[in-house]
Formats: structure tokens, C-alpha cells, sequence
């Protein structure tokens, strides 16, 4: 039995084992590390975003961006946590972030940056680098 046709379309049997993988980038920063070049790269992620339910409210290709609004869970104190049941919407926070795609020859680099174009080192960068990861085909 050979193998089903998409299995061989591949990209000439160099394609990376290790598959898109989260590293500690500088200063601290997580990134996403895609095995594609920039254009395929800037398709999946995009595909990606939209599959891991993350609102892409603009984009801006020739910088590599993608502005995303992510909610999440910002983290309380003990006795913020057992008022919970009061207001719920507090606890979850809507937040303006900033996808960077970087080429990198062969691969791809995907950075979180707020908006005020930051590189984002909290836990909530990786957050978004999983989801997108998990969400990549």
C-alpha cells in the first residue's frame, strides 16, 4: 500500500520532525517557532487565529501582523477568588494583542507584542502561542 498522495506532497521529505514548537525567544519572550516559510506561514496562523476562535479585527501583511482581541482570565488574589460567584465579568479581560509573524529563511517566527507593540513575556503570550500551535493544520 502506498502512502495516501497528500503524504507525498510534502516539501521534498525535509519537513521538521519537531513540527511547530514554543521556545523562550530574548528577554524572556515565548515563540512560536512554524516550519513554513513567511507566506504559508502567514496562511496557516491566520487559519489558525480564526479556528482557535481569537477575533482577528485587522491584519497588516507587510509588517507580518495579525491585532487580535483575546480574552482571558486575569489572575486574582485568594480573596478576589472566593467572591467569584459576584460579578464573573471582572475575571475575564478583553485585550488587544499584536501577532508577529518574522521570516526566518524556512521558518517562521510568531511573537506576541500589546499594543503598544511590547513583546509580551507574561503567561497569557503563551497562552496565545499554544492556542494558535494547537489550531495550526
Amino acid at each position: 500500500a502506498s502512502p495516501p498522495p497528500e503524504q507525498l506532497a510534502g516539501d521534498g521529505g525535509k519537513a521538521d520532525p519537531a513540527g511547530p514548537r514554543i521556545e523562550k525567544g530574548s528577554e524572556g519572550a515565548p515563540r512560536l517557532v512554524v516550519p513554513e516559510d513567511f507566506a504559508r506561514a502567514w496562511r496557516t496562523v491566520g487559519k489558525a487565529l480564526e479556528a482557535a476562535e481569537m477575533k482577528v479585527d485587522d491584519r497588516d501583511r507587510s509588517r507580518g501582523l495579525y491585532f487580535v482581541d483575546y480574552k482571558h482570565r486575569k489572575p486574582r488574589g485568594r480573596i478576589a477568588r472566593t467572591l467569584m460567584f459576584w460579578g464573573d465579568d471582572e475575571s475575564t479581560q478583553k485585550e488587544r494583542f499584536l501577532v508577529l509573524l518574522q521570516s526566518a529563511g524556512e521558518q517562521t517566527n510568531v511573537l506576541v507584542f500589546d499594543e503598544k507593540e511590547k513583546l509580551v513575556t507574561a503567561p497569557v503570550a503563551e497562552d496565545i502561542l499554544r492556542k494558535i500551535q494547537q489550531n495550526l493544520d
